[in-house]
Formats: structure tokens, C-alpha cells, sequence
């Protein structure tokens, strides 16, 4: 076996040193990435509290929060790892079309997972929630928002008003809460 030249060794090394310095970038800039492109479309096209209801799409089960620019399929499964694929509606909760407490959950941020609620922090009171749930509309109005501990399972309790609940973890980059999101419903289309 013959052993390269010390030139080629050189371009190696610094083949290498390159992807190495790439990598550190990626892993440093990523969490960040979200953060950036949000305020850059914020500058572009300033978010909106509402959206034209006639826009949603009536055949997919969909969440929708126009104050965040969120518009993400809903996904139904008995596996907490269905988590890991989106937006999960936990199961032992309700759905919309039922009128008790719908519980939708999704990652903050993850390197490799979708981050679907990275920017969940910015709804505020009062924001409407859209979601689109066997060809209806449901429409709901932030009441409530709050962190609690991951053992505040209370936030999944049936209601007897019909509520949609979101939550996600916080702070950024964190398990050690949850930040919550409540809403009452407004108004089925």
C-alpha cells in the first residue's frame, strides 16, 4: 500500500478541518435558524390575527394560528412518538367535533424532529386559533396562557366547555416546562 504525498495529506487535513468547522457552524447557527427566518418574513409580510376562513382547507385536519404564521397538519395516533412526526392530538383527549378539552402537543425544537411550535411563545391573549377538523372550522380565542411543570398532567383534563389546549416545552432548548396555551371556542364555520 502506497501513502500519499504530503501535499495530498495537507488537502486532506484541511478537507477535514472544513467539515469539521461546518458542522460546529450548523449545530451553533440551527436552534437559531427559526428565530431569524420568522423575523425576517415578519419584515416581508407582517402577521395577521385572523386569517380569510376561505383560504382553509376543510379536507385535512389542520391547525392554524395566522399570529405566528402556523399552518400544520394535525396528526391522530395511540404512540407518544407520533410526537415526533408533527402536531400530535394526545388521544385520551377530546376532538374538536366533541366539545370537551382538545389537547394538541408538539416539539419546541429539535435537531431531529419537526420543531413545530419553535415560535409558539409569541401568541398572545386574546390571538384566534384555527382548526380545520372533519370539513369544519373551529374558531378559538386565547384565554389562558401559562407555564407549568412536565407533571401538571391537569392541562389534559376533560372540560365540560369545549377548549382547545396546546403545549409544547419551554424554556427554549428545554424539558423542564411546559408553556400552555388555552382557548375557549368562538364559533364553528
Amino acid at each position: 500500500m502506497r501513502w500519499p504525498s504530503d501535499k495530498n495529506l495537507k488537502k486532506i487535513n484541511w478537507a477535514l478541518y472544513g467539515v469539521i468547522v461546518c458542522s460546529g457552524v450548523y449545530l451553533i447557527i440551527a436552534p437559531f435558524l427559526p428565530q431569524i427566518t420568522f423575523k425576517i418574513s415578519n419584515i416581508v409580510d407582517m402577521p395577521s390575527k385572523t386569517i380569510n376562513t376561505q383560504k382553509i382547507d376543510r379536507n385535512t385536519n389542520q391547525l392554524y394560528i395566522p399570529s405566528v404564521k402556523l399552518t400544520k397538519p394535525i396528526l391522530d395516533g395511540d404512540s407518544p412518538k407520533t410526537v415526533n412526526r408533527g402536531i400530535w392530538r394526545v388521544p385520551t383527549g377530546s376532538s374538536p367535533a366533541r366539545e370537551s378539552n382538545t389537547v394538541l402537543v408538539g416539539h419546541r425544537f429539535s435537531y431531529k424532529n419537526p420543531s413545530v411550535f419553535y415560535h409558539l411563545d409569541k401568541v398572545e391573549h386574546g390571538d384566534t386559533i384555527y382548526v380545520s377538523w372533519n370539513k369544519k372550522i373551529y374558531v378559538y380565542k386565547v384565554d389562558q396562557i401559562r407555564t407549568v411543570t412536565p407533571d401538571t398532567t391537569s392541562v389534559e383534563d376533560p372540560s365540560d366547555e369545549p377548549k382547545l389546549t396546546i403545549y409544547t416545552c419551554t424554556p427554549l432548548w428545554s424539558t423542564s416546562h411546559r408553556l400552555v396555551i388555552q382557548s375557549k371556542l368562538d364559533k364553528v364555520l
